[in-house]
């Protein structure tokens, strides 16, 4: 099956790509420069330059496809608004044009906020949230489902780990020693690799049911200063530091330091349903991957 994917050079629209193509599809990925294209490529994709916020190109990419994946983000927040949110609208008027049957929204789990208890896909949404972009997208897209417009699923992935985003970071500032993690650290974080997340959008845009949303994490939740710690023991790096609170939310901004502090400890369960199982079942096995993978193993 032909599939559209937006974002596709992006962090998690490289998993998606790999993922799509490794199972047979052919997967067109939209990029909004031709140098992006090279990234597409190389996850076994083709890709096509366009922007999710012109309908025109978005409609030229998208012809003959039978299923579409949203995974276009912008490189600021106000950014990230215009394309979460009125790409994923544009998404969905280009697909119905072009008859294509379904489309998966790309979210994130941090919209459940900080939560005491185990994390499902029906704990409600918290204000507030950093990423509240990805709430109303997935609105959007499931309240076009049940308009009858289209079939369109969600998916929430927990903390990715992999060669990009926030644990590259994570990487360099345990290695120079800056990174730090909010108040003690006990705070759980449900964690999956990079490759894993991947095959979750492959499982749910083949298998997953219209209408509903899948939470993404391996099967060990981990206290943050945990995670961290074993990050910088397998990179021989100082082990990491806290910052309190309030300095976190001086200088980061609060909603951030919130995120960031937050206890989002997640059930895989419904995923796991569909039939997906992680390669690396918690992050004792995954990071050492990736590492090596990122070549900063040592």
């Amino acid at each position: 099956m032909k599939v559209l994917v937006t974002g596709a050079s992006g962090f998690l629209g490289r998993a998606a790509v790999h993922a799509l193509a490794a199972a047979g599809h052919d997967v067109v990925g939209l990029v909004r420069a031709r140098e992006k294209a090279a990234l597409v490529e190389a996850a076994g994709g083709k890709a096509v330059v366009g922007d999710v916020l012109d309908l025109t190109s978005l409609g030229r990419a998208i012809h003959g496809a039978g299923a579409a994946i949203h995974l276009a983000s912008g490189a600021t927040a106000k950014e990230s608004v215009a394309v979460r949110v009125g790409g994923c609208r544009n998404l969905l008027t280009a697909a119905k044009a072009e008859n294509v049957r379904r489309i998966v929204v790309g979210s994130g789990y941090w919209v459940h906020g900080h939560r005491e208890s185990t994390i499902t896909e029906f704990t409600p949404f918290a204000r507030g949230v950093p990423t509240w972009y990805n709430g109303q997208a997935e609105r959007i897209a499931l309240d076009a489902h049940r308009a009858g417009q289209i079939g369109a699923l969600v998916v929430r992935p927990g903390m990715v780990y992999g060669p990009g985003s926030w644990f590259a970071a994570m990487v360099r500032g345990l290695q120079d020693g800056t990174w730090r993690y909010v108040g003690n650290g006990a705070n759980h974080w449900s964690p999956v690799h990079w490759a894993d997340a991947g095959e979750a959008f492959r499982v749910v845009l083949e298998l997953g049911e219209p209408g509903g949303a899948y939470l993404v994490c391996d099967d060990r939740p981990v206290p943050v200063r945990t995670f961290a710690s074993f990050v910088a023991e397998r990179i021989e790096a100082p082990p990491p530091k806290g910052v309190p609170r309030f300095w976190a939310a001086l200088t980061q901004g609060p909603a951030l330091a919130r995120a960031r502090g937050a206890n989002q400890a997640a059930s895989n369960a419904r995923l796991k349903a569909l039939g997906w199982s992680p390669r690396f079942p918690d992050y004792r096995q995954g990071v050492p991957d990736m590492l090596r993978a990122m070549g900063v193993l040592r």
